[in-house]
């Protein structure tokens, strides 16, 4: 029976893989959970938990031990901790994390990253940096990997169009996660679709291909089971690429009610990208990000690979009617 360590299992992703985890009786799930985190959400299953962190060397080689498989689903886009850095967890713990794997003789490694970004993004975005520079280490290790590229991830970013809606029958959602700065922002537009408004950076004309997490988790598994992604690095986004405007368009057929547009100039997420780069780096990040998503493109077709695993991918107008209905999976 093969051994799988899930590393980031406490958020929204990794508690959604290992919902689907638990179930595969050709696996034992390890959990590497930090002991103040909340996890009660994990303990039916009964996984094996070991507490740590990747800040912490000696508590990746206890939870590395004996391991086939790593699955990595954490990084430090929302930070618990101040010493929570991109440079301390998403690249020295990542680099020790796969280090340590090797060692041990790992099998698989399959690690969670981002859609590619241009040169001058990558430098300037903390989060678009760190992955870039860990999916170069893995594959220069010599471990078998699956790096999995996803577009943004439907259930955050409805969320922050001003609503509590994706979060719906989601015990570990990201805007319930200790980091300030977020929490302040999320509590103040969380109401907005309720009362009428969406907000929308930029001229919301940009296209991305919004992936529900259901489905990124969907696609990790898969990279347990299926050979032909071994040592491949596969872009992944939903079924259709949409703007933030056809986006609007959905929640108002959904919701049959008019929404009146809340706009952002996107200038303004790059000034005060660069302003919270002095003191807050988790808030910088996803200023910076905000930009790129409002200026830039991404569209992307997986549908190959989608048909290939059998994987339904959800639209965004299933997704919404599904957390309208309290969580359950309505096809459109």
């Amino acid at each position: 029976m093969k051994r799988i360590l899930l590393v980031g299992a406490t958020g929204q992703l990794g508690s959604r893989v290992y919902e689907k985890l638990k179930g595969k009786k050709d696996y034992v799930t390890r959990l590497l959970i930090r002991e103040d985190s909340q996890y009660d959400h994990l303990k039916d299953g009964d996984p094996e938990m070991v507490f740590g962190d990747l800040k912490d060397k000696a508590s990746i080689e206890k939870a590395v031990e004996g391991c086939d498989i790593i699955i990595t689903t954490a990084n430090s886009a929302a930070p618990r901790k101040k010493e929570d850095s991109f440079q301390k967890v998403d690249i020295d713990g990542f680099k020790d994390l796969i280090d340590i794997a090797k060692a041990r003789g790992v099998k698989k490694f399959i690690f969670t990253s981002a859609i590619p970004v241009s040169d001058r993004y990558e430098r300037w975005i903390p989060l678009c940096r760190s992955k870039a520079i860990i999916e170069r280490y893995l594959k220069r290790s010599g471990l078998n990997y699956t790096i999995l590229q996803f577009d943004t991830f439907m259930d955050i970013y409805f969320t922050f169009l001003g609503t509590s809606i994706p979060t719906v029958g989601d015990p570990a959602a990201l805007v319930h996660r200790p980091f300030k700065f977020m929490q302040n922002f999320y509590n103040g537009i969380k109401d907005d679709i309720d009362n009428g408004k969406i907000g929308i950076i930029g001229d919301g004309k940009s296209t991305h291909s919004y992936i529900a997490i259901e489905n990124v988790a969907d696609f990790i598994v898969a990279s347990i089971e299926h050979p032909e992604m071994d040592r491949h690095t596969i872009q992944l986004g939903g079924p259709e690429a949409l703007s933030s405007l056809e986006v609007k368009a959905i929640f108002e057929k959904v919701l049959n009610k008019s929404l009146k547009v809340k706009r952002t100039p996107a200038l303004m997420m790059r000034v005060m990208g660069n302003v919270f780069s002095l003191f807050n780096e988790g808030a910088s990040n996803i200023f910076k990000l905000n930009y790129m998503a409002a200026k830039e493109s991404f569209d992307i077709d997986c549908s190959e690979w989608a048909e290939k695993l059998g994987i339904h991918l959800i639209s965004a107008e299933e997704f919404l009617i599904s957390k309208v209905k309290g969580g359950t999976l309505v096809e459109a």
